[in-house]
């Protein structure tokens, strides 16, 4: 449902001067329950054309950041630029805060995290030169902070090095913010056949830490980080060991509990062209992963940082990194798909607390044809159990929300919450549910579910 009493209460509009005079409306809104009218964050006006990368989060105090990327209109990027908002405040206007450059073509990905009290990190790469034919590419993980109702500071260089050859060869740093504002980065150090997953911590009001190597050496194809309130978190890459098959992967893992990082583990056996589909940490330390293999999703999970499970091969085909979620009582969801009569459909596999994975359960009304498959499907949930997946109806050009609340069987049939031309972006929180997405009009766009 969409809320039209949700913007009644005052609309007011702010410009930003950064590459280009770009608008930001921000609203506030009456507590009932619903989505609320897509909110306009950021405007494109020359030299910038378009948006990408747009990535966000939220906190249960209603603390919430956003990034992402401006381009010119040869896609050029242009700047890094946040956007936050302090409990029971409204959103600031877009600002610079690093400049992200992509010598290679191959993409910045910023990602942000937000703590309770308002304080919010952003992490990228940087892609400044390459060295020709060799395909190789100086690149550096770069972050800046904000703290709580202050102002973000200067970039600061996390890592340097030079990657090849392959595009899994980058960094791809991710980042996690617990409840007093205390941040993690992770990402890929090193070239091929000879890398670690590195991670550097931020207290809260203090410097980055030097980074630490999380996993040994090995040929690692990609890396992710998801945090709790409480500051744990969840390491997850895929690698193969030296002189090993290059397309069997194997899925490992490591914990970090009251600051320190333990030994990885095998989290997913190894299997042949495989990769990471969507990981999970809830608040008492419960794991899911879920790996592709060719069409399939295998799913592990553990208990309060013990053992992985065996793998459970899902009923539902993957998407490539299209999430799974988990609320705190040990209910899980992940997002795929299935075949009705020849053509795609959208669908949950869920798991009860304590339960096996079920059948998949096609999403009410949403059947892509084979050849238009989604954009953006994600799937998130609520401490509390509420579960919400979206995606980018391309037949529709309309960004889809579909809801499952506390304590319901099933998810309901999905709501269009507005034009979309490009990516989306969804995050979640105790009491809150966030999406932001490019519009029609090539606009940033905001929207919360509200009154959970």
């Amino acid at each position: 449902m969409i809320n039209s009493r949700a913007v009644e209460v005052s609309t007011q509009v702010r410009t930003a001067l950064a590459l280009g005079c770009v608008a930001l409306t921000w609203v506030t809104h009456a507590a009932a329950a619903g989505w609320t009218l897509p909110v306009t964050m950021a405007t494109p006006v020359a030299p910038v054309a378009h948006f990408t990368f747009l990535t966000v989060a939220t906190s249960p105090s209603g603390a919430q950041a956003a990034a992402w990327v401006t381009t010119d209109s040869a896609n050029t990027p242009l700047a890094i630029q946040a956007v936050t908002r302090d409990p029971g405040g409204t959103w600031s206007a877009p600002q610079t805060i690093g400049v992200p450059v992509d010598a290679a073509g191959l993409g910045t990905f910023p990602r942000v995290a937000v703590s309770a009290t308002g304080a919010a990190i952003v992490v990228w790469q940087t892609i400044p030169a390459t060295h020709g034919a060799a395909y190789l590419f100086d690149v550096t993980v770069q972050a800046a902070a904000r703290p709580a109702h202050g102002a973000w500071g200067p970039a600061t260089t996390l890592a340097s090095v030079t990657y090849g050859t392959y595009i899994n060869d980058l960094p791809y740093p991710s980042a996690a913010m617990d409840a007093n504002g205390n941040a993690l980065a992770l990402w890929v150090q090193g070239n091929q056949y000879s890398a670690t997953v590195e991670a550097a911590s931020l207290p809260a009001g203090g410097s980055w830490g030097r980074p630490i190597a999380v996993s040994a050496p090995a040929n690692i194809q990609a890396a992710g980080l998801v945090g709790n309130a409480s500051g744990d978190a969840l390491a997850v890459w895929t690698d193969q060991p030296a002189g090993g098959s290059s397309s069997v992967w194997t899925m490992r893992s490591a914990d970090r509990r009251s600051g320190v990082w333990t030994a990885p583990v095998v989290a997913s056996p190894a299997h042949t062209r495989d990769n990471i589909s969507g990981f999970t940490l809830n608040g008492r330390g419960d794991g899911v992963t879920v790996m592709g293999v060719t069409h399939s999703a295998l799913a592990t999970s553990s208990s309060a940082f013990g053992s992985w499970s065996a793998q459970t091969t899902l009923a539902c085909g993957r998407y490539n990194n299209s999430g799974v979620a988990l609320d705190d009582a040990g209910n899980a969801a992940y997002l795929g798909y299935q075949f009705v009569s020849g053509t795609q459909q959208l669908a949950v596999c869920a798991r009860p607390a304590g339960g096996a994975w079920g059948a998949a359960v096609g999403i009410p009304g949403n059947i892509q044809s084979t050849t238009v498959a989604p954009l953006s499907p994600s799937i998130v949930a609520t401490p509390g159990g509420t579960f919400v997946a979206a995606w980018a109806d391309l037949n529709t050009s309309q960004l889809m929300v579909s809801e499952r609340p506390i304590g319901a069987p099933a998810f309901v049939a999905p709501v269009a919450i507005g034009g979309i031309s490009s990516g989306a972006a969804i995050a979640a929180a105790a009491g809150d549910i966030v999406t932001i997405w490019v519009g029609s009009d090539q606009s940033v766009k905001f929207s919360e579910l509200i009154g959970l």
